[in-house]
């Protein structure tokens, strides 16, 4: 059979022994940790050459608590825009400002938010070493 591999799925469970070619029926990704007997620690499928070939790349995606935010962002900074425009000259001389500056600070830090949101992944891996897969 070859070289048995172990990986963590989604829920973090341990699956396995797979081959390589059922490893990549079941679609790991760059950051799945990947065990094989030999290996002392679980590392990421990225770290181990012979999958460079069968790592599946996923498509990106925004999910509905995404979705609402960056619609509640866009509404919130054209509103603000809007209001900016007539902004009284009390409220302008009170704050020392001209009326699109906070508009437009609104739009950057909405903008800034977003892409920080839909760019920035978080490292699931554990730093603690995960025991080694029961024959």
């Amino acid at each position: 059979m070859g070289i048995s591999y172990y990986f963590m799925d989604k829920a973090n469970k341990q699956v396995g022994p797979l081959s390589l070619d059922e490893l990549k029926q079941r679609g790991i990704t760059r950051e799945t940790p990947v065990w094989r007997e030999g290996m002392p620690n679980w590392v990421q499928a990225k770290d181990i050459p012979e999958l460079q070939a069968y790592i599946v790349t996923p498509k990106p995606y925004i999910n509905e608590v995404q979705l609402i935010l960056i619609l509640c962002v866009i509404f919130a900074s054209i509103l603000f825009l809007l209001a900016g425009r007539f902004v009284s000259a009390f409220v302008a001389s009170w704050f020392d400002i001209y009326p699109y500056v906070p508009g437009i600070a609104i739009l950057i830090i909405g903008v800034l938010g977003i892409a920080f949101s839909l760019f920035y992944k978080k490292r699931k891996m554990n730093k603690k070493a995960r025991s080694l897969p029961k024959n």
